[in-house]
Parts: structure tokens; sequence; C-alpha cells
């Protein structure tokens, strides 16, 4: 998989320290890819790494590429990474690495990390799709492969699109039981 960022400037965007290799980032990146994927649709996101890969970006393309996409992205992977950045996985288990003079980060301080790297992570990819939306306003042939309404819902919690008008049916039931004396 071609990378839409660079490991230098995810590295300059969210602060990761130069010393973590660079083999350590390559998941987080591709997993960050896959979430833009979701984001624009199968078809924009083909559209911009064939463009990206050949190095032939369209105008439009690089105005949201840069910098709302490769925004996106390095922090989406630093989102990806930070829960991993002390663990090692061995032969025999995960393991937490220490150094001299050192200690692991405490859970609330890592809680604290990842709820200000998912904050950056949602404003980015709000500012993204902001962009993309504008420019549709705007201009109805802007990114013509992004399509908006086709989004399935990617929030953490229960939601429901099909509800046209309340059911009252409980609500008459109820007050007939009540007016009739049982």
């Amino acid at each position: 998989m071609a990378k839409l960022i660079s490991y230098a400037y995810m590295r300059k965007e969210t602060d990761i320290s130069q010393n973590i290799e660079d083999k350590y980032l390559d998941h987080p990146i591709k997993l960050a890819q896959t979430q833009l994927q979701f984001e624009l649709g199968q078809f924009f996101y083909a559209e911009l790494v064939a463009q990206n890969d050949a190095s032939s970006m369209t105008a439009e393309n690089t105005a949201l590429y840069d910098p709302y996409v490769k925004e996106f992205l390095a922090w989406q992977a630093y989102q990806f990474w930070a829960p991993k950045a002390n663990i090692y996985e061995t032969k025999t288990g995960f393991r937490t690495f220490t150094e001299e003079n050192s200690t692991v980060a405490s859970d609330k301080a890592m809680g604290e990390l990842l709820r200000i790297a998912k904050q950056q992570t949602e404003l980015k990819k709000g500012v993204m799709l902001g962009f993309l939306k504008s420019a549709q306003a705007l201009t109805a042939s802007s990114y013509p492969l992004y399509k908006q309404n086709c989004r399935t819902y990617s929030g953490g919690g229960f939601h429901i699109t099909a509800i046209s008008k309340t059911d009252n049916t409980y609500l008459k039931i109820d007050r007939e039981r009540y007016n009739n004396g049982e």
C-alpha cells in the first residue's frame, strides 16, 4: 500500500519523537488510510492514491490533500500508534518498555494523551469533510466522486435513520387503560 504521508510529516505534525523507528509507524499509517477510505468512499480514495502515486494530482485534489487529508492521516495514525507506544510484542507476549531513570506513563496520563489525540483526529476529520461539503456547495461539479450522503454512520452509538414519525400506540393504549378505570 502506497503511503499518502511520510514518516517525517507524521512526526512533525504530531510531535512523535524522531527516535521512533519507521517500522512502528507503518501499521498505524495503513490503518489511518483505511479510515480515510471509509470517510471519502472507495472510488474517491482510489483516485487520490492513484494521483499521488503518479505525482499528477489535480489542482482540486491538491487543495484537499494538502493540508486537510495529510493532517487527518497524521492524527489518525497517531491515535492508532499512541496506545502501543510503550508496549512491544515478544514471543512470550506483550511487554512494557522501560529505560533507566524512567517510568512508564500512568494509565491516567495515557488516557489523557489518547483523549487529546482523538479530539484532534475528530477536529481534522471535521475540517476535511467541511472543506469537501463547502466546495460542493459552491460548485456542484466539485469532487464528483465524494458522495456525502452515501457515508455510513461512523459514531460509536445507536443510530436510526428510517423513522419518519413518532409511533404513539403505546400512549394511546396506556391512556385507554387508565380512562376505562383499569
